[in-house]
């Protein structure tokens, strides 16, 4: 199935909440990344295990005010998860290759929230080894980092972005089917 055209979408229309409340059903959880260009371009990064859950955080009042995107993508994007021990550091390094790109998330202790405290991304053990050091105890998911621009074949069905806040409008581009922040006089 192929992502639907978002153009100008705002993220409460009823067919956006309706795929990530379907995705949720079907994957157990989605990963959504807030980006709020009004706001210094600052990304809020969470896993949302439940449509109630997502739907609160969509309706904050931090949300109303600083327009942005949001990316939802479905499918656990980050299979490698728990709490960092010297065991999980262990197992962390044997499923990461030394040099794959991965991105970690971190979370403090009410990680059923789903909102992180960190994220970081890089492509060495070393610099793995040292995330996992510095988020010793808390919650974290690893997973294969997500390249911008996304290929055109890549996440086709598993990912799809709408405006939040503000009154720009989001278009998604054709060529690369990434979000950006273009006004449209004709949504105004």
């Amino acid at each position: 199935m192929k992502s639907p055209e978002w153009g100008g979408k705002s993220a409460l229309d009823p067919t956006f909440l309706n795929m990530v409340k379907h995705w949720i059903e079907l994957d157990g959880e989605v990963y959504a990344i807030f980006e709020l260009v009004r706001a210094g371009g600052v990304k809020w990064h969470y896993v949302f295990t439940s449509t109630n859950q997502f739907l609160s955080v969509l309706t904050s009042p931090a949300l109303r005010s600083p327009s942005g995107v949001i990316d939802v993508y479905r499918h656990p994007q980050f299979p490698v998860r728990g709490w960092v021990d010297n065991a999980f550091v262990s197992r962390a390094l044997s499923e990461i290759q030394d040099g794959q790109d991965w991105f970690l998330l971190s979370f403090d202790n009410e990680i059923e929230k789903g909102q992180t405290i960190g994220a970081y991304g890089d492509r060495s053990h070393k610099a793995l080894k040292q995330e996992l050091q510095d988020n010793a105890g808390k919650y974290v998911m690893i997973g294969p980092d997500i390249h911008w621009p996304i290929p055109p074949d890549d996440y086709q069905g598993d990912w799809i972005s709408a405006e939040i806040g503000g009154d720009g409008a989001c278009v998604l581009s054709p060529n690369t089917r990434r979000a950006s922040l273009d006004r449209h006089p004709e949504l105004d």
